[in-house]
């Protein structure tokens, strides 16, 4: 289980990060990447926090659940093995959305896993092309 620290709690925290952040989809997950407002943490030193959003779409309740916590489970084993910056506080802090697609519900957890550790490395990859792109466009201005 993801520690409280990092999971996303609150309602506009999923909205901020849905609408500000950049997206990466497949078949079964979409990912959604925002860096943390600096009003939440003024140093930047909050870890990443993660949240998922998992629709009637995707099944029965029991369904849900299960899809939800495979995603959680690939989410902390990611976390342990390093792949991506948790709690160091060497990069800004980050909130990730992962929303469920319906055909989640039929894949098994390594195929959910190798989704999110691809659809996320692709949303931070689109994240730093993005944020490249403005600082050149401001530096024009």
């Amino acid at each position: 289980m993801l520690p409280r620290m990092n999971r996303i709690r609150k309602g506009k925290d999923f909205s901020r990060t849905i609408r500000s952040g950049t997206r990466a989809g497949g078949r079964n997950i979409v990912v959604s990447v925002a860096f943390q407002q600096q009003s939440e943490n003024p140093e930047g030193l909050s870890p990443t926090r993660v949240g998922f959003i998992t629709s009637k779409a995707v099944g029965n309740a029991v369904t849900r659940k299960t899809v939800q916590r495979r995603l959680r489970a690939a989410v902390a084993s990611l976390f342990q093995e390093d792949h991506f910056p948790v709690g160091d506080h060497s990069s800004p802090a980050q909130d990730v959305v992962i929303r469920a697609l319906p055909r989640s519900a039929q894949v098994d957890y390594h195929e959910l896993r190798s989704d999110v550790a691809g659809q996320w490395l692709h949303a931070m990859k689109k994240m730093a092309q993005r944020d490249r792109t403005s600082m050149t466009e401001m530096a024009e201005d």
